[in-house]
């Protein structure tokens, strides 16, 4: 499944993205027009289309949320670029000789700033993939809270396995869910909440009145149903009805939804 909003709700890997592309382009423009004036087949080729492969594997990774299965590569791939990409900026920046013919020197500028803008992607994904979804450089703030690389999700919502920024979230059944529809990809959740009625809330469980819950660990929500909430370590949420293993809670935004009980500690 592609979920094209794993890349653009994220400010930074949207910004290395529009970089990476925008690189790409400009030091294929450059070393067409130095082929053009110099002839010949260049070595930087290679390089330049090896970084396109490793460009489209991050980017496919990211929509498809497989980036946990490709971790390893993905690095890999990404340091070999940037190996290509230093080397091969290194030689362009000494070829800009004033005696070269104009059109050669302007290619070789050209192909000199794509390589730039290409470091500027590179490296950032070496640290983003390196590190741990915890790691400061994954926990930037923007206007979700805390501008984490959604790849590191199953793009079907929960935590992949092998994920160790949470707990399991419950089992699912074909129960009525917080809309009272019947949600996709086996059913709603294992606690039977009642319909949300229209401009109002549900009355609160046993013991859920003006009780607060915290976060204990970052949940990325299932597209597929909208009775789900999703939130980052710390969020605070009021309780609304914590019956049953999936509890229906109030984020500060008065936003309503349901979250796994087991994401969550009372205060």
């Amino acid at each position: 499944m592609v979920n094209l909003s794993a890349i653009t709700r994220d400010i930074k890997f949207l910004l290395t993205v529009a970089f990476a592309v925008l690189g790409w382009l400009l030091t294929f423009i450059g070393l067409c027009v130095i082929e053009s004036d110099a002839g010949g087949i260049s070595g930087l080729w290679f390089h330049l289309f090896f970084v396109f492969f490793t460009i489209v594997a991050v980017i496919t990774s990211v929509v498809t949320g497989s980036v946990l299965n490709y971790r390893t590569c993905l690095v890999a791939l990404l340091a070999i670029s940037f190996v290509y990409i230093s080397d091969d900026l290194n030689v362009t920046l000494h070829e800009t000789n004033p005696i070269l013919p104009h059109k050669l020197r302007d290619g070789v500028r050209l192909t000199s700033a794509g390589l730039f803008f290409l470091s500027f992607a590179i490296l950032p994904w070496i640290i983003f993939f390196g590190s741990s979804e915890e790691a400061a450089v994954n926990t930037l703030v923007n206007r979700e809270g805390t501008l984490r690389l959604p790849s590191f999700r199953n793009v079907n919502g929960g935590q992949p396995a092998g994920n160790q920024s949470g707990p399991a979230p419950y089992a699912v059944d074909s129960t009525t869910n917080l809309s009272g529809a019947t949600a996709v990809n086996g059913g709603n959740r294992e606690s039977k909440l009642p319909a949300m009625p229209v401009g109002g809330i549900v009355a609160a469980g046993a013991g859920a009145q003006n009780q607060k819950a915290v976060a204990l660990f970052p949940y990325e929500a299932n597209p597929e149903d909208p009775s789900e909430l999703s939130f980052v370590k710390g969020d605070q949420f009021d309780i609304v009805n914590n019956q049953g293993k999936w509890w229906q809670v109030r984020k500060s935004d008065g936003t309503v939804g349901i979250a796994p009980s087991n994401y969550l500690q009372l205060q």
